[in-house]
């Protein structure tokens, strides 16, 4: 059943068995095979005719009276089912890649991207001794009968050549194509591109941060708001981003996401580059000199020797502590000086005009301060 026409042949002297098989019509399998010359009822000897094709040596002359067996090819039999082009069972060659066996049912009919590929393995065909065995179709067994199932990464195989993900199957595996529904959330606040998203199935927080361009330099990741339906609650993905860490929040269809602006803030202001209010990272820690660096420096006839820093307390005098930091002391390595700040703290950087005592004149800017309500939160 392996060549075209079976049937005895008259054969020139020294033929050997490429030429007989070329003479029965060739083979009707196209796998690499061996075949067996039968010599006067006893004598036996195999032909790799894979390596008779390029090596003449490798055949066999034929004597009159031979009888050429075309042994059954290896193979195994798996079936792949779903979105790709040909469904059906096919006839491989054992241990053949996933990828490879897709491209011979026609390849995938939808985009890697939202492909679910399972490959369904009976157990008892996984510890078979001899995985390559050939099966009778009845052997390819009802699903609910298989106890393996692996998944194979999509994306990572067709787009980022993830050879990790090509599975070598295995005699009566099933390969199922099917597409994963996708669904939209919209995400909006300090993310460099919100908007709605498509997403998949068991997409993160962070994932689709990722996707929107990540948060902005004045996002607070520790509140960002989950919306879904009438529920909204607050979610922290601080270290998932930051870090790397597996977020457990996963995204819904309709979910709506707003990652809001860090309010924890602090005022720079009169003799620097940039004044104005800036975020106390989410770590917690801003200093009196990172502070001054986000705002560009002290600049030009300031006063750099001292420095005030005014920070909201109730218990203090009009509600407001005041503080000089030297600035010659931190430079010098006085640690002690260069003091965290807090939500709400306002550093006043004087100008050289100002009067010999800081202390003195600060009377003005808080009342400036507390009418603008600067103090007491940004």
């Amino acid at each position: 059943p392996f060549v075209k026409n079976a049937g005895n042949f008259q054969l020139s002297p020294n033929s050997g068995v490429a030429q007989a098989i070329a003479q029965a019509g060739g083979l009707t399998v196209p796998a690499e095979q061996t075949v067996t010359v039968v010599r006067r009822g006893a004598q036996v000897l195999p032909v790799d005719l894979t390596r008779a094709g390029f090596d003449p040596s490798a055949d066999v002359p034929l004597q009159s009276g031979d009888l050429v067996l075309v042994n059954e090819p290896q193979v195994i039999r798996v079936q792949v089912t779903g979105a790709v082009s040909r469904p059906g069972q096919l006839r491989l060659a054992p241990q053949m890649p996933v990828l490879e066996a897709i491209a011979s049912a026609g390849g995938l009919a939808i985009k890697p991207e939202v492909a679910r590929i399972t490959i369904l393995r009976n157990a008892a065909n996984a510890n078979s001794a001899n995985p390559n065995s050939l099966i009778n179709e009845a052997l390819i067994s009802p699903v609910s009968t298989r106890q393996d199932t692996l998944q194979v990464d999509a994306v990572a195989l067709y787009t980022r050549n993830d050879l990790s993900q090509n599975v070598r199957l295995q005699d009566g595996d099933l390969v199922s194509v099917t597409q994963i529904q996708t669904s939209t959330v919209t995400i909006s606040g300090e993310v460099a591109r919100p908007g709605p998203y498509e997403i998949q199935e068991g997409e993160s927080l962070p994932e689709l941060l990722a996707r929107a361009g990540d948060a902005t330099g004045e996002a607070s990741l520790k509140s960002v708001v989950l919306k879904r339906g009438a529920d909204s609650r607050v979610v922290d993905i601080y270290s998932a981003v930051t870090t790397g860490q597996k977020s457990d929040v996963t995204l819904q269809n309709g979910d709506f996401v707003v990652v809001p602006r860090n309010e924890s803030r602090v005022v720079v202001m009169q003799a620097v580059n940039r004044p104005g209010n800036y975020a106390i990272p989410e770590n917690g820690v801003l200093t009196v000199t990172d502070a001054l660096s986000l705002a560009g420096g002290p600049r030009d006839g300031a006063r750099i020797k001292e420095i005030a820093l005014l920070r909201p307390n109730p218990r203090a005098e009009n509600g407001v502590e005041r503080r000089i930091i030297t600035l010659d002391k931190i430079y010098k390595g006085d640690l002690s000086e260069n003091v965290t700040l807090r939500n709400g703290d306002v550093l006043y950087v004087p100008t050289a005009k100002a009067g010999s005592s800081l202390l003195g004149s600060l009377g003005q800017v808080i009342g400036t301060l507390t009418g603008l309500r600067y103090l007491g939160g940004v």
